[in-house]
Parts: C-alpha cells; structure tokens; sequence
C-alpha cells in the first residue's frame, strides 16, 4: 500500500484528480478503493489567481490533505510530502 497518493487536478482529458480523491475518500468505496481511504492525498494544481479556471479548496468539498500550486521548486515539494507523513 502506498504511504501517500500525489495527484493533479487535470491529469489529461478524460480524468481528474479530483474524480480520483473522492473515489478513494467515498465511505461507501468499493473494497478496491478502501484500503486507500486513509492515505494522505497531496494535490498539485496549475489553477490559481492568474488562470480563469476557479475553485476554492477552503470553500468546496474536495478530499485531499494538501493543496500545492504549481510551478513550485523540489524543495517545496518534498517538504510537503515530508510533512503529511510524519502525520
């Protein structure tokens, strides 16, 4: 099993990060999806307040732990894995 799940908002054309985070957070999940349910999920974004692509993670329900815009540097990156694991 996987200590953290690091997806994308948009992933390609015909998933999303979002599809797959309530997927794995649903409590009525399928078996094959409950073993991930409480495996923290980094999200990385390219939405933000110079796309006109909106959302508000304080405001929306999306299950995800961790919200980190992109472009961001490795550093940034491995410090918030770092940090949703040692939860």
């Amino acid at each position: 099993n996987p200590d953290l799940i690091i997806l994308d908002v948009m992933m390609d054309y015909t998933t999303e990060g979002f599809q797959i985070s309530l997927a794995l957070r649903n409590p009525e999940a399928k078996s094959e999806y409950a073993a991930y349910r409480d495996v923290p999920i980094l999200m990385l974004t390219a939405i933000h307040s110079t796309t006109p692509l909106r959302f508000e993670p304080e405001e929306d329900y999306l299950p995800v732990d961790e919200f980190v815009e992109k472009p961001l540097e490795p550093a940034d990156l491995v410090a918030k894995v770092e940090s949703l694991l040692a939860k």
